[in-house]
């Protein structure tokens, strides 16, 4: 289960959404390592299950760094509307019901394409209900974690 969390982790990173990309300016340093943020709620269930999905992840790609960013659930929909707005937004943001809202405004990419092209891919290996609820007008937006 791990293993596949952190697949999706993967996924999700090298897929991105595209309002979500520090503007199109990546950290890379000189030797080739990535850093990546990756906003997401909860409480310390979630802060330890993710540092475990991190931990897999970054195992298998020590080129990226993954900076988890924990908001608070109450306040999260308001962080990330700001962040969206003032243009410093995450590469990865967590969403559930309000992805549609987020969709609905344009700041969300539709991974579809990449997806298609990933040979390791496969909807199959989800449930589909969680894909149909993370799929606007059949285009996958984002994916969930658990």
């Amino acid at each position: 289960m791990l293993r596949k969390m952190g697949g999706l982790l993967l996924l999700m990173i090298t897929l991105t959404l595209a309002a979500c990309g520090n503007n199109g300016s990546e950290d890379v340093s000189s030797s080739d390592q990535t850093e990546i943020r990756f906003a997401y709620w909860g409480g310390d269930f979630d802060q330890t299950r993710m540092e475990n999905i991190k931990a897999a992840f970054e195992e298998q790609n020590d080129h990226i760094q993954v900076e988890l960013v924990n908001v608070p659930g109450d306040e999260y929909g308001q962080h990330l509307l700001t962040r969206f707005a003032s243009g410093d937004v995450y590469d990865i943001v967590q969403l559930a019901e309000n992805s549609y809202y987020f969709a609905a405004r344009g700041v969300l990419e539709d991974l579809t394409p990449w997806a298609e092209e990933d040979d390791d891919f496969d909807l199959d290996d989800f449930y589909e209900v969680g894909i149909e609820a993370y799929s606007i007008m059949t285009a996958c937006m984002d994916c969930r974690l658990d």
